[in-house]
């Protein structure tokens, strides 16, 4: 890794990357933590929650975003109470109770694919219900889609704010409402080639059976011509796809109009079962 990858690195978990001594808070009981290897890339423990539903119709994987950990779903355990989904949580590698070390740095994607094969790998292992499906926000909602377009285990993805390239992610990303646009000027070589790749387009393109329900709030970061670009690349029949634009809100905000997003959490999740 260059000097120049290594301070930006520095400056991005200064900045953006929570307290790993901040005690971990617990998900409704009851539940299994566990942790897996990383399938790809540095090796890294990954760690999760199991919700296990009584009577599964299915298993929801859901994927947090940049700077954020597994702690954000704890108010989703209604999927598995009402909804008889089982539901796993897990920290991306650099997040949460996951390995976190001063000589890596997120790459939005590149890497962090490789912890949601692991983590649907032990789900398969584990015979938990099928189908598998996805719900991601931000970073994660964009790893979600790059990962499904390679495993067909996934039914679908309901992604939330999601990015289209993470070289343009991080051009567009706000900390505190600043936008860190200059950081293209600083970023060089292999890092910059990384994010190049991390091309969700490109990535949906690759299958042409996946349900795809994508949200963006009206001023949000990654636009709703952003998403239009990601559903435009899919293959998939348009009846498996859906676009839902949040008038008024920002950045991954579904969560402020609870009622309307929990009723297209459960839309989806019927929408999986038929398939």
């Amino acid at each position: 890794m260059t000097a120049t990858c290594l301070s930006l690195g520095w400056l991005l978990i200064a900045l953006c990357m929570p307290a790993k001594s901040a005690p971990a808070a617990k998900p409704p009981s009851p539940y299994e933590l566990f942790h897996v290897t990383s399938a790809g890339g540095p090796s890294a423990s990954i760690s999760g929650w199991l919700l296990t539903a009584k009577r599964p119709q299915g298993t929801l994987i859901m994927c947090h975003g940049f700077g954020q950990n597994k702690d954000v779903f704890i108010p989703y355990g209604w999927i598995r109470e009402k909804e008889n989904w089982n539901v796993i949580a897990f920290d991306f590698r650099e997040h949460g109770q996951s390995t976190q070390s001063w000589r890596h740095l997120s790459t939005l994607g590149y890497n962090e694919i490789w912890d949601v094969k692991a983590v649907i790998d032990w789900a398969d292992a584990r015979k938990l219900q099928r189908p598998y499906a996805i719900l991601g926000v931000s970073m994660g909602a964009s790893i979600g889609l790059r990962w499904a377009a390679e495993d067909h285990r996934i039914v679908g993805v309901l992604a939330e704010s999601a990015f289209t390239n993470a070289w343009d992610a991080l051009q567009k990303f706000q900390f505190r409402g600043t936008p860190l646009g200059f950081l293209r000027t600083i970023v060089r070589g292999g890092f910059r080639e990384m994010l190049q790749q991390v091309d969700i387009p490109a990535a949906v393109a690759k299958r042409d059976d996946l349900l795809i329900w994508l949200t963006c709030g009206e001023h949000d970061w990654f636009a709703q011509k952003d998403q239009e670009q990601i559903l435009a690349a899919s293959h998939s029949p348009e009846k498996l796809k859906q676009l839902f634009v949040l008038p008024g809100f920002g950045h991954a905000q579904d969560w402020k109009a609870p009622d309307a997003n929990d009723a297209r959490i459960k839309a989806f999740l019927v929408a999986c079962g038929e398939r």
